[in-house]
C-alpha cells in the first residue's frame, strides 16, 4: 500500500485532511471548492463529463502551501 506522502494524485478527503488536518465536512468541502473555482488548486479529472471524480496532483498541495508561507512572510 502506498503511503499518502507518495501518492501523486490526492483526493478531495486527502487534501482537506493534509491542508486543514481535518477530517471533509461540507464547510471544508465548500473551503476546497473555493480554491479550486478560483484555480489556486489545479485539479485533475480522470473520467468523462462535467461531474467526475477530481483529484489534486500533490505538487498542486505543495506549491500552496509554499504560497501560503511566502504570503504570511509578508504581513
Amino acid at each position: 500500500m502506498t503511503s499518502q506522502n507518495n501518492k501523486l494524485l490526492l483526493t478531495a478527503e486527502e487534501v482537506i485532511k493534509e491542508l486543514w488536518g481535518v477530517e471533509k465536512t461540507e464547510t471544508t468541502r465548500r473551503r476546497l471548492r473555493r480554491f479550486i473555482d478560483k484555480h489556486k488548486i489545479a485539479v485533475v479529472r480522470l473520467s468523462d463529463g462535467e461531474h467526475g471524480k477530481i483529484w489534486i496532483p500533490r505538487k498542486e498541495i505543495d506549491k500552496f502551501r509554499s504560497s501560503s508561507v511566502d504570503n504570511s512572510n509578508r504581513n
